[in-house]
C-alpha cells in the first residue's frame, strides 16, 4: 500500500525461522503498535505471519527503572523481553531468547516427517 514495513523488507524476512517485533516503550499505544505490525506481516504472508515470534519492548531505559513496562497482549508469542541499546539493558536475555528460539525452529526444520501425517492417516484401517 506504499508504506509501513516495506515489501523488500518483507521479501528478506521470509528467510527467518524467528521474527522479533520491536515496540517502543514510550508509543502512546504499545498494543496497537504490535497488532499493526502483526497485521502487516500477516497481509503479506500468513506463513511469515505463523512463524515463532517473540515481543521486544524497546527504549527501556526511558522509563525510570521502578515503572511497569507496558502490557502488550501478545498470545501466540513466545515470550516478552525488555531491552535498551542505548543503555545496554537486557541484551543479553533478548541474545539468549533468540538463539533459543532459533535452536528449536532448526531442529524443528530437521525433524523426520511422519509418512502418513499429510494424508490423514493414522495408520489405522
Amino acid at each position: 500500500e506504499g508504506k509501513g514495513l516495506g515489501l523488500k523488507f518483507l521479501q528478506h524476512v521470509e528467510r527467518t525461522r524467528v521474527l522479533a517485533y520491536l515496540v517502543p516503550v514510550d508509543s502512546e499505544d504499545p498494543q496497537a503498535v504490535y497488532e499493526q505490525l502483526r497485521n502487516e506481516v500477516g497481509s503479506y504472508s500468513p506463513l511469515l505471519h505463523d512463524k515463532p515470534h517473540i515481543v521486544v519492548l524497546s527504549k527501556r531505559d526511558l522509563l525510570p527503572a521502578d515503572d511497569p513496562l507496558p502490557v502488550v497482549s501478545a498470545p501466540k508469542a513466545a515470550t516478552t523481553v525488555a531491552v535498551s541499546s542505548a543503555a545496554r539493558i537486557g541484551l543479553d536475555t533478548l541474545k539468549t531468547t533468540l538463539w533459543d528460539l532459533v535452536t528449536t525452529a532448526r531442529a524443528l526444520d530437521h525433524a523426520p516427517v511422519d509418512e502418513f501425517a499429510d494424508q490423514g492417516n493414522d495408520g489405522g484401517e
